[in-house]
């Protein structure tokens, strides 16, 4: 019986909607470690809430707020959607906020454009 060699194994990163771990569709999946490629750099690995919890793993914090995974618009607070708090931290923004995504909001049978916010930039 002939023995086979493992390579290196090629990680599908779909940042935001994939976990690595059950390798699957997951609306969950936050970034928890780095992994190997065949070819290129490291690449991240995402696990969704379940994995994370049966497997002990912890997810990085993301550097920056505009960073963060878009949470789902209907969990968003008012001021979120008016662009007054954060929409990853919740913190109060004020005009050094940062663009991160235009969605629509329907309300009364009409769909509304609103653009979320986040916090500036850290400074390092």
């Amino acid at each position: 019986m002939m023995e086979q060699q493992a390579g290196p194994v090629e990680f599908p990163v779909l940042a935001n909607g994939w976990c690595n771990w059950h390798d699957g569709p997951s609306e969950t999946a936050l970034e928890v470690q780095w992994g190997e490629s065949c070819s290129g750099p490291p690449k991240p690995l995402y696990a969704c809430a379940p994995c994370r919890e049966q497997r002990g793993l912890t997810a990085k914090p993301p550097a920056r707020c505009q960073d963060a995974p878009m949470p789902d618009v209907n969990a968003l607070s008012w001021e979120q959607i008016q662009g007054r708090a954060c929409v990853t931290c919740g913190t109060e923004l004020d005009i050094t906020r940062v663009w991160c995504d235009t969605v629509v909001v329907h309300q009364d049978g009409y769909g509304l454009p609103v653009d979320l916010y986040a916090c500036p930039a850290r400074q390092t």
